[in-house]
């Protein structure tokens, strides 16, 4: 995997709550879900996780690999972690990186439900902090804040290489 050598304008860090539409972005989905308080990164790509869920002998199946959006992270490579955590809700539309995007979405969050105990806890532990009402952006900075992101980033890599087999 490659990871891009600098973040594009839809990486960079939020810095006001108030940011607006801009030239390049697409229109944000109808019934957008920033108002749930959910980072984007995390609400697409739980909805992205889930399209693929299927139920077999009964029993409800999760975790598929997407070789669409592994094929996406293919061609367009991996956005640094520091920034994608980072993401404004309106950017992670920005037209030319919206694919791209919503790939690593589902990426982020394939490794941290199917990797290791350590991340599945993360993981549990960012939505049990949105659903007390921290804001999203306090929320992920408890989560992945204090995290090495350089180590966690190598995981997430090495895992992703282990799906393309």
């Amino acid at each position: 995997r490659r990871c891009l050598p600098a973040p594009s304008r839809a990486l960079r860090p939020q810095t006001s709550d108030a940011a607006g539409p801009a030239d390049g972005r697409l229109d944000q989905p109808s019934g957008c879900r920033e108002s749930l308080g959910a980072p984007v990164n995390s609400d697409e790509g739980l909805a992205e996780y889930y399209e693929l869920a299927e139920t077999v002998d009964g029993k409800f199946k999760d975790g598929q690999v997407n070789q669409d959006h592994l094929r996406t992270l293919d061609g367009a490579g991996i956005a640094p972690l520091a920034e994608f955590l980072r993401i404004a809700h309106p950017d992670f539309y920005v037209e030319e990186n919206v694919s791209r995007n919503y790939s690593q979405a589902w990426a982020f969050v394939h490794f941290l439900r199917n990797s290791t105990r350590e991340n599945r806890d993360s993981f549990a532990g960012l939505f049990r902090r949105l659903t007390e009402g921290v804001s999203a952006r306090v929320a992920a900075h408890e989560t992945f804040g204090e995290q090495e992101l350089d180590a966690l980033e190598a995981q997430f890599f090495a895992y992703l290489d282990g799906l393309d087999k």
